[in-house]
């Protein structure tokens, strides 16, 4: 007997959303000895927060698939898929986590992968008819799943000799979404001139230096840490 999967799809575009729902169910429609669906869609934190209290408290929940950029809960408790995901780990010991994003930036693998560990993780524009069988018939064996992109993106972290820490990480993430350096220590742990040390520092390993912040962001973009 195959029981459920209990699954919660976490996207805040309706139209990707049925998209998502569609292919779990055409999955299961073709694999009727393998799996199927019990499905809950959210399109926001909130809506998935409620969700999930519903799982909690009268059953497990199996598998969430998550975009990263969603609404935030009303008590700003979560701000995107990435606290989501952590969120539902901590609360559901055996669930698998599915990560699916269309925004480049937002493949910052060293905070999805260390942070959230996925068992799949997926760019939106490698998305085929495909992708999805592929990507169940890995995740329910528990086989980890990445797209091209992403594995690509992996790639070339690998060939770098570029270590970067937490805050270094930071620093270039707000810098990507404009930040200036006088509103940074609102966001960074660190003072005007620590910030400004580290932005030499980094400017000295992706090569810009004497260059504009602009050179160093598109260096980390270039070697995939943006």
């Amino acid at each position: 007997m195959i029981l459920p999967l209990n699954t919660l799809i976490v996207e805040d575009h309706p139209f990707v959303l049925e998209v998502y729902k569609n292919s779990c169910l055409t999955y299961a429609q073709h694999h009727p000895d393998k799996v199927k669906f019990n499905i809950k869609t959210a399109a926001s934190s909130e809506e998935a927060l409620r969700h999930a209290g519903n799982f909690l408290a009268d059953q497990k929940l199996d598998l969430a698939m998550l975009d990263l950029r969603i609404p935030a809960s009303e008590d700003g408790s979560i701000q995107s898929g990435l606290d989501l995901g952590i969120y539902l780990k901590k609360h559901f010991k055996d669930i698998k986590v599915i990560v699916i994003t269309g925004h480049y930036q937002d493949l910052i693998l060293s905070n999805v992968l260390n942070e959230l560990d996925p068992i799949a993780l997926v760019y939106k524009s490698d998305l085929e008819n495909s992708t999805f069988t592929e990507m169940f018939e890995d995740v329910l064996q528990g086989t980890p799943y990445y797209s091209l992109t992403v594995l690509q993106l992996i790639r070339k972290k690998l060939a770098s000799k570029i270590v970067l820490d937490r805050l270094d990480k930071m620093l270039l993430h707000e810098l990507y979404k404009g930040q200036r350096t006088k509103d940074l220590t609102k966001t960074i742990p660190l003072s005007i001139g620590g910030i400004e040390k580290r932005k030499r520092q980094l400017k000295e390993l992706f090569n810009t230096m004497h260059q504009n912040d602009e050179a160093l962001i598109n260096s980390a973009i270039e070697h995939g840490f943006l």
